[in-house]
């Protein structure tokens, strides 16, 4: 028989005995197998629930993971396909212009387009330039042009200041991409190159037309005008000037014959006269309509001076009557009617 330690209160047993004298605790020999094994199969089963527990939760948080991941995924293929797709069209945009040029150019010669004669340059450059288009923009003169080659055709487009014989251009095979090209800085043209055939034919065109607009002819008028002060009525020999868009305020020479010389001779004038500020020319039909309109305006002032001193009058002159007078309202009719045409003139 041997001794052993009680597992509840550690003192010595023996191994035969069914339980502890101290304590009372079974021993393992009190205890069936059936028992033992029934205890540690529950105590197993325990721990593969809370086992199976946990696997579980890890697991569903990594599968929602993982669909989180799938569509972060998804969304950002999609956001690819749709910039790239964006990138093509644009791509083929940007493009179409290149494919299309050599029909537009071709367009050009097409439509009938003025030559630009090239008299300094030689016979080898003449009949090869035209202008396809021209405007002016602070003094500046804008154009474009085009040269017609054997083998290719170029463009240009250059700016012209007349004035002070400077130019700055630009050339390329492509129409179109004149329309970003720099022009550079402004230089005097070569004497004898086309550069300087162009800015005569440009700057000569434009000093016809200036030289069209400003030539006038001279056409005596005799006009009725009213004088501003003395009321004296002149006759006038004026000059059919040019058209301009603001006529100056400063004053023009004009020749003047007074009908009322002190001396009873008719005697020539110089007269400075400050002209009526208009944006019509300045001729007869611009002189007439504004001394009438002068009259018109101190008639209808004299008119309305006139009625007020007129009705003051007959106030005054009206204290004196009685209101209820029969003849007050004949009297005053009357009254005014001859004040009014002792007033008023023409």
């Amino acid at each position: 028989m041997a001794l052993i330690n009680c597992p509840e209160c550690s003192k010595s047993i023996s191994d035969q005995s069914a339980a502890c004298p101290s304590c009372g605790f079974p021993t393992a020999r009190a205890v069936p197998p059936t028992l033992q094994q029934a205890d540690l199969t529950n105590n197993n089963s325990l721990e593969n629930r809370r086992q199976r527990q946990k696997n579980s939760g890890c697991s569903g948080a990594t599968i929602f993971l993982i669909i989180i991941i799938v569509l972060i995924g998804f969304w950002l293929v999609s956001a690819y396909d749709g910039y790239t797709e964006k990138a093509r069209q644009y791509n083929e945009v940007q493009s179409e212009p290149d494919k299309e040029s050599p029909q537009v150019q071709e367009s050009v010669f097409d439509s009938p387009l003025t030559q630009i004669p090239m008299l300094l340059s030689g016979s080898g450059e003449d009949g090869r330039y035209f202008l396809i288009s021209h405007f002016t923009s602070y003094d500046i003169e804008n154009i474009k042009y085009a040269r017609r080659g054997n083998e290719s055709d170029a463009y240009g487009e250059m700016q012209i200041d007349c004035t002070n014989n400077k130019i700055r251009k630009t050339s390329s095979a492509n129409l179109e991409a004149l329309i970003s090209a720099d022009l550079g800085d402004w230089y005097t043209p070569t004497p004898d190159w086309t550069d300087q055939d162009i800015v005569n034919f440009i700057c000569s065109t434009k000093r016809v037309v200036s030289k069209n607009i400003e030539h006038h002819e001279i056409v005596e008028k005799v006009v009725a005008l009213e004088a501003p002060r003395n009321e004296v009525v002149e006759k006038v020999t004026l000059e059919q000037f040019k058209p301009e868009p603001v006529i100056s305020v400063e004053a023009r020479p004009r020749e003047v014959l007074l009908s009322n010389d002190p001396s009873g001779s008719e005697k020539e004038y110089k007269v400075r006269e400050t002209p009526i500020e208009t944006k019509e020319p300045y001729n007869e039909k611009v002189v007439n309509k504004a001394a009438d309109d002068k009259k018109e305006r101190d008639i209808a002032r004299r008119k309305s001076d006139d009625r007020a001193i007129c009705e003051q009058a007959i106030k005054v002159n009206s204290a004196y009557l009685g209101k209820d007078d029969p003849e007050y309202s004949q009297w005053k009719a009357i009254e005014r009617a001859n004040c009014m045409q002792d007033k008023l003139y023409e």
